[in-house]
């Protein structure tokens, strides 16, 4: 039990911190199963650092790309929270920790649902603070569902909520995430200009900021807005010069992902590759590296699409 109560608060006292979580995986995962054994609706103590626990540990485990696992152990703690009446907690397993990879996982139904369930958990918060911070995660994924959806001004609606909940609560990192949405909903609208200046402002922010997963990511997002513009270049110079300019950012990308061990950012870069190859004219190549894409997103479990696939958009005729 003290090993167990140990490993919890390390946890929660090095979220974020990948390298050291993953030093100790194995040992934390075998305490997080203790630590639900011994959830008891009169032991308010335990409950709590197991909830504080597994919030602790959602992002580590989108970056292991263990989605599936990340909602498991959402909602056995929504449980647990639910037992002991934290609206706070509730809001927060619902809106991030669980409705974010049912998104990325493209289970878009269960996705909304957590979402609309940690809004209704937020507005019953006591703290406006928290209560905008929870609203305001649940508003970026509604907007990403939107967003697979094709919808550009649903999308643009939610992100949207998503900046007027971070302005609330002053979170940076909510306010970034809405200017993330606002980018993909430019695409959507056919606002490649815009889209890439968002998208070129929030990757000079993660540089400066050191996180390699997000660097890799928002080098991902600037090329498709470049690859957009490229297509919709008549001067052949000018569509090769674009096409080069978007190669680099997705070899910086997949050079990351590789780094890391990123399965799904590697997955994304050669979907965008293979789309670059279509726009150069090479099928082959294009077809090549779409099947490596898809059958890697196919062992992750992922039934989305490509982030190249659903906003390169190719002019129709």
């Amino acid at each position: 039990m003290r090993r167990m109560q140990y490993l919890m608060r390390e946890v929660i006292a090095n979220a974020g911190d990948n390298a050291t979580l993953e030093a100790d995986r194995v040992d934390i995962m075998s305490a997080l199963a203790v630590a639900r054994e011994c959830c008891q609706g009169d032991d308010l103590e335990q409950c709590w650092l197991y909830v504080r626990a597994v919030g602790a540990l959602a992002r580590f485990l989108g970056f292991r790309n263990a989605l599936s696992e990340r909602v498991a152990w959402g909602k056995s703690a929504l449980e647990v929270a639910e037992l002991v009446g934290g609206d706070s907690a509730i809001a927060e397993l619902c809106a991030s920790t669980i409705a974010w990879p049912l998104l990325q996982l493209g289970d878009y139904p269960e996705a909304e649902r957590y979402c609309l369930e940690g809004l209704k958990a937020a507005q019953r918060c006591g703290d406006s603070r928290v209560a905008a911070r929870w609203a305001g995660n649940a508003s970026r994924s509604l907007s990403g569902i939107a967003r697979d959806a094709n919808d550009g001004p649903k999308a643009q609606h939610w992100a949207e909520q998503a900046a007027i909940y971070g302005r609330r609560c002053e979170d940076e990192s909510l306010t970034r995430g809405a200017k993330l949405d606002f980018g993909y909903a430019a695409l959507l609208l056919e606002n490649f200009e815009e889209a890439e200046c968002l998208f070129a402002a929030l990757l000079e922010e993660e540089e400066r900021g050191g996180d390699e997963e997000r660097i890799g990511n928002r080098s991902g997002d600037a090329a498709l807005a470049i690859m957009n513009r490229a297509l919709r270049s008549d001067v052949a110079a000018e569509r090769t010069r674009l096409c080069d300019l978007a190669s680099a950012n997705v070899e910086r990308s997949l050079r990351l992902g590789e780094e890391i061990k990123h399965a799904v950012l590697v997955g994304e870069c050669e979907i965008a590759l293979a789309t670059l190859a279509r726009i150069r004219g090479d099928e082959g190549e294009h077809r090549r590296l779409m099947v490596n894409g898809r059958r890697r997103f196919e062992e992750l479990g992922i039934r989305r699409k490509g982030r190249a696939e659903q906003f390169v958009i190719f002019p129709r005729g």
